[in-house]
């Protein structure tokens, strides 16, 4: 039994809107208003290498999902196309069954795992590669069921939120924190960007219960601070109007060693304390993005980005707080 486009786009979580090609469907985690934006030159990036960069991140599936329950024996899922994004070379996409991890793989093909009794069966996106999917296939007369969860949180920001250098793509903490707390979450996270209202667009399909924001450790140094200010200001505003019915935090960036020296020492101080006269003057509240993460080798790649250990202790105590 193969399932039809329209079943199989029934069961996509965690983007807004779907492309058909005669490939077969791509899931999108940005409105086209959004990417219209990001297609921009934005002025504080003016390297060649930003040149296209944060548009051909929007077809990312970071935060993507496939997530439906069947009784089948097996299930087949036929990816057309796995193509990275701006160089990646992380490109995995997972298959769990019933909460685990079955398989990984990170090239196009038909990937079949066997199941025993009714199985909730889910597909993780790949956090910087573009996926295409062009059919599932299950035993005759079997059931198929989206899941839906009660739930919902839109989560913005960087490359943290994207889920850069996590190993897996179930692994970023708002995947994480999705699978403990059955939270619907559409990752909005941009690698490299800034603070922009110009990529608020409230016409997402729903209205999150939570809405969390993670920006602003890249306009450090790519602004002067009273710009960096302006600009934290006005993002915020933005995202409150937009979302008068939802729950609103604002993370302020996590440690970041280059920070840590007697020269930075005044961007440091500036920077957390920026993030808390602003959120404050907004009326929004803050969550100390330097509690979420420690300041421990152990638990960070490069000085900036969290590590596997890292995003699980920053999904541990972010999931604490919005939906404990």
């Amino acid at each position: 039994m193969t399932l039809s486009n329209r079943q199989i786009k029934s069961a996509i979580t965690g983007a807004v809107r779907t492309v058909e090609s005669n490939n077969g469907i791509c899931a999108k985690r940005f409105t086209e208003k959004q990417e219209a934006v990001f297609a921009l030159r934005h002025p504080n990036f003016p390297e060649d290498f930003f040149d296209g960069y944060f548009e051909r991140n929007c077809a990312t599936g970071a935060g993507i999902t496939l997530d439906f329950v069947t009784d089948s024996a097996d299930v087949t899922l036929c990816i057309a196309e796995n193509s990275p994004i701006n160089g990646s070379e992380t490109s995995c996409f997972e298959i769990y069954v019933n909460g685990t991890k079955r398989t990984g793989a990170d090239k196009p093909g038909e990937y079949t795992v066997s199941l025993r009794g009714e199985s909730r069966v889910t597909l993780y996106y790949p956090y910087f590669a573009c996926l295409v999917i062009s059919g599932i296939t299950l035993c005759d007369g079997s059931s198929f069921r989206p899941v839906r969860q009660t739930k919902s949180w839109l989560a913005l920001g960087d490359s943290i939120t994207h889920g850069i250098n996590s190993s897996f793509p179930s692994e970023t903490y708002p995947m994480r924190i999705s699978r403990k707390y059955g939270v619907s979450v559409l990752n909005q996270g941009n690698s490299g960007y800034v603070c922009d209202a110009r990529i608020i667009d409230p016409d997402i399909g729903f209205v999150p219960d939570v809405v969390t924001t993670a920006y602003g450790i890249n306009d450090l140094g790519r602004k002067p601070h009273e710009q960096n200010r302006a600009d934290l200001a006005e993002y915020l505003k933005t995202l409150k109007d937009a979302f008068p019915h939802s729950r609103l935090y604002v993370i302020s960036p996590i440690y970041a060693a280059f920070l840590d020296s007697e020269e930075r020492a005044g961007d440091r101080e500036w920077l957390y304390g920026t993030f808390a006269e602003v959120t404050a003057e907004v009326g929004l509240p803050l969550i100390d993005g330097r509690k979420l993460v420690p300041n421990n080798e152990k638990y960070l790649f490069d000085g900036v980005h969290p590590n596997d250990a890292g995003f699980s202790y920053y999904a541990s105590r972010l999931g604490r707080l919005l939906f404990k």
